[in-house]
Protein backbone atom coordinates (compact mmCIF):
# COMPACT_ATOMS: atom_id res chain seq x y z
CA UNK A 1 0.00 0.00 0.00
CA UNK A 2 1.28 3.45 -0.87
CA UNK A 3 1.19 5.99 1.93
CA UNK A 4 2.05 9.56 1.23
CA UNK A 5 2.61 12.64 3.33
CA UNK A 6 2.34 15.80 1.30
CA UNK A 7 3.68 19.14 2.25
CA UNK A 8 1.54 22.04 1.18
CA UNK A 9 2.49 24.45 -1.56
CA UNK A 10 3.17 27.92 -0.22
CA UNK A 11 -0.08 29.92 -0.18
CA UNK A 12 1.14 32.48 -2.73
CA UNK A 13 1.91 29.74 -5.25
CA UNK A 14 -1.50 28.14 -4.84
CA UNK A 15 -3.16 31.52 -5.29
CA UNK A 16 -1.04 32.26 -8.37
CA UNK A 17 -1.93 28.93 -9.95
CA UNK A 18 -5.62 29.42 -9.18
CA UNK A 19 -5.51 32.92 -10.65
CA UNK A 20 -3.87 31.64 -13.83
CA UNK A 21 -6.48 28.92 -14.26
CA UNK A 22 -9.34 31.33 -13.56
CA UNK A 23 -7.95 33.87 -15.98
CA UNK A 24 -7.68 31.26 -18.71
CA UNK A 25 -11.20 29.94 -18.14
CA UNK A 26 -12.75 33.41 -17.76
CA UNK A 27 -11.15 34.73 -20.92
CA UNK A 28 -12.22 31.58 -22.77
CA UNK A 29 -15.81 32.12 -21.69
CA UNK A 30 -15.76 35.80 -22.70
CA UNK A 31 -14.46 35.31 -26.21
CA UNK A 32 -14.56 32.57 -28.78
CA UNK A 33 -10.98 31.30 -28.39
CA UNK A 34 -9.33 28.19 -29.65
CA UNK A 35 -7.52 25.87 -27.26
CA UNK A 36 -4.17 26.97 -28.69
CA UNK A 37 -4.93 30.64 -27.97
CA UNK A 38 -5.89 29.81 -24.38
CA UNK A 39 -2.72 27.73 -23.90
CA UNK A 40 -0.67 30.56 -25.35
CA UNK A 41 -2.09 33.04 -22.82
CA UNK A 42 -1.54 30.62 -19.93
CA UNK A 43 2.05 30.03 -21.11
CA UNK A 44 2.74 33.77 -21.17
CA UNK A 45 1.29 34.16 -17.66
CA UNK A 46 3.40 31.29 -16.32
CA UNK A 47 6.51 32.62 -18.08
CA UNK A 48 6.06 36.00 -16.38
CA UNK A 49 5.63 34.40 -12.95
CA UNK A 50 8.36 32.80 -10.87
CA UNK A 51 8.69 28.99 -11.02
CA UNK A 52 6.40 27.08 -8.66
CA UNK A 53 8.25 24.98 -6.09
CA UNK A 54 7.23 22.73 -3.21
CA UNK A 55 8.94 20.35 -0.82
CA UNK A 56 7.63 16.82 -0.54
CA UNK A 57 7.99 14.03 2.00
CA UNK A 58 6.52 10.63 1.22
CA UNK A 59 6.70 7.13 2.62
CA UNK A 60 6.43 4.12 0.29
CA UNK A 61 5.39 0.85 1.93
CA UNK A 62 4.88 -1.99 -0.60
CA UNK A 63 1.83 -4.19 -0.16
CA UNK A 64 2.59 -7.05 2.24
CA UNK A 65 5.51 -5.25 3.92
CA UNK A 66 5.50 -3.61 7.32
CA UNK A 67 8.16 -1.01 6.52
CA UNK A 68 9.26 0.97 3.53
CA UNK A 69 11.36 3.85 2.27
CA UNK A 70 10.98 7.55 2.97
CA UNK A 71 11.67 9.95 0.13
CA UNK A 72 12.12 13.69 0.47
CA UNK A 73 12.85 16.33 -2.07
CA UNK A 74 11.85 19.53 -3.79
CA UNK A 75 9.74 19.67 -6.92
CA UNK A 76 9.84 22.68 -9.23
CA UNK A 77 7.49 23.48 -12.09
CA UNK A 78 8.80 25.96 -14.63
CA UNK A 79 8.66 26.42 -18.37
CA UNK A 80 11.68 25.16 -20.32
CA UNK A 81 13.89 27.79 -21.92
CA UNK A 82 13.36 26.17 -25.31
CA UNK A 83 11.72 23.11 -26.85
Amino acid sequence: MFREQRSKLPDRHVLLLAALLLAASASAAEEDSTAWQILSRVRISVALAAPLAANFDQMFVPSGFSSGDRERGRMTLALPECL
